[in-house]
C-alpha cells in the first residue's frame, strides 16, 4: 500500500596513497578514454609521468584541458568552454578524467567530472602542499560566483588521491608556506602527536617529516569526514579558520592584492582562535606561524567593507549563525553557532590591527 519509506545510497570508496615517486605504482581499472584537467604549473611538473601513467590503463589519452592558475579558474563564466573541451574529447559513462594541480584546479576538475554526462569517474593529483594537506580529500568541489568563494558545488568522491609528497620539490616557497595555514589548522584540531611534530617542524623541509605529515593530515580529516561525508554535524570542525580566511581572501581578491588561499585561513585561524583559545597557547602558534613564514596580521589595503559583504553571503550560514569550532587548546574542540555578527566582529578587530 502507498506511504512513506527510505532508501539509502552509500557513498563510494576512495583510495588514498601517500607516497614519494608512486605514481606509476597505483592500479586503476582499464578504460578506452581519458581526459586531464590540469593547470600550467602542475602540468610544466607533472606532464611525462602522468601521460605515462594515464597510457598505462587507458587506450586513449586525450590532449589536457589546462584550466588558468588559481582562483581565475572557478569563474563562472569560463565553464562553457571547459564542458566544451571535455565534450570533444568524446568521453562516455565509461571514461576516466585526472585531475592533476593545486587546490582550486581540484575543484574545478572534481565539479566538472561530476557534472559532465551526470558523473564519470575521476581521479585526484594534487601538486601542492595546500592540496596535498587537505583540499584533495573530502569530496568537496565547486566554482566562485559573485566574488564569494565556492558557492556553485556539491560534494562528490574521487576513485583515487594519489599523493606524492615529491611534486612539493619544485614548489616555491611562498606556496608551500602557503600550504602551511591548512597544516596548522589541522594540527590546532588533531593535537596530540601531529600538533607536537608541527612545533619542531619548522617549514617542513625534511622529506621524511614531510611525508608523515601530510599522511597525519589527511588520516584526520578522513576520519571526520567518514563520520560525516555532508557536513550535516562534526566535518564542520574542519572549516576553522575558513569563515574569515575566505572573507579576507574575497576582498584581497577583489582589491587586487595578493592574499593566497593558505595564507587566508592561517589568518582566519588566529582570528577565530583569539576570543576563546588559551592566551599561551594562541601565542605558542603565533609564534611558530611567523617562524614558519606566514604573517600574523593581514595585509594592509584590504577594503573590510568587501570582506563582511562577502562574510553575510557565507555559504554555511543558515538563518543568520554560522557554525564553527570552538578550540581552547590543541585536539580540544566543540562546535557551537554563532551569529554572522560575532564574525563581523572578528573582522572589525582585524580592520583596526592592520
Amino acid at each position: 500500500m502507498p506511504g512513506e519509506w527510505n532508501f539509502v545510497v552509500p557513498l563510494s570508496d576512495t583510495t588514498v596513497r601517500v607516497a614519494v615517486g608512486h605514481l606509476s605504482e597505483c592500479r586503476l581499472a582499464p578504460v578506452d578514454r581519458t581526459a586531464i584537467i590540469t593547470e600550467p604549473g602542475a602540468w610544466a611538473v607533472g606532464r611525462d609521468c602522468v601521460l605515462e601513467w594515464a597510457r598505462s590503463f587507458s587506450a586513449t589519452v586525450e590532449d589536457p584541458l589546462v584550466l588558468p592558475a588559481g582562483d581565475a579558474a572557478k569563474e563562472l563564466d569560463r565553464l562553457g568552454g571547459y564542458y566544451a573541451h571535455l565534450a570533444a574529447c568524446r568521453l562516455d559513462r565509461s571514461s576516466r578524467i585526472l585531475v592533476v594541480g593545486g587546490g582550486a584546479a581540484l575543484d574545478v576538475g572534481a565539479f566538472l567530472a561530476a557534472t559532465f554526462l551526470r558523473g564519470l569517474r575521476f581521479v585526484l593529483v594534487p601538486s601542492t602542499l595546500l592540496s596535498q594537506v587537505d583540499a584533495a580529500l573530502g569530496g568537496k568541489c565547486g566554482i566562485n560566483f559573485l566574488g564569494a568563494k565556492n558557492q556553485i558545488g556539491l560534494v562528490v568522491q574521487p576513485e583515487l588521491i594519489a599523493v606524492d609528497p615529491d611534486w612539493l620539490r619544485s614548489e616555491p616557497r611562498a606556496a608551500r608556506d602557503s600550504g602551511l595555514g591548512e597544516v596548522w589548522k589541522t594540527a590546532w584540531l588533531a593535537g596530540g602527536e601531529l600538533w607536537a611534530r608541527c612545533q619542531t617542524a619548522g617549514r617542513l623541509t625534511d622529506r621524511v617529516e614531510l611525508a608523515w605529515t601530510i599522511d597525519a593530515c589527511l588520516r584526520f580529516k578522513a576520519e571526520v569526514v567518514c563520520q560525516d561525508p555532508l557536513e550535516k554535524g562534526r566535518r564542520a570542525i574542519l572549516n576553522l579558520g575558513h569563515t574569515i580566511g575566505h572573507a579576507l581572501e574575497g576582498a584581497a581578491q577583489a582589491g587586487g592584492i595578493a592574499l593566497p588561499h593558505g595564507v587566508a585561513v592561517a589568518l582566519g585561524l588566529l582570528a577565530e582562535l583569539k576570543p576563546t583559545a588559551d592566551e599561551v597557547e594562541w601565542q605558542m602558534l603565533a609564534t611558530l606561524m611567523r617562524a614558519s613564514g606566514l604573517p600574523t596580521e593581514p595585509p594592509s589595503g584590504i577594503d573590510y567593507g568587501v570582506a563582511r559583504d562577502l562574510l553575510s553571503r557565507d555559504k554555511k550560514r543558515a538563518g543568520g549563525m554560522i557554525v564553527t569550532a570552538v578550540v581552547q587548546a590543541p585536539g580540544q574542540v566543540r562546535l557551537e553557532s554563532r551569529p554572522v555578527a560575532y564574525f563581523a566582529d572578528l573582522l572589525r578587530l582585524f580592520s583596526r590591527s592592520s
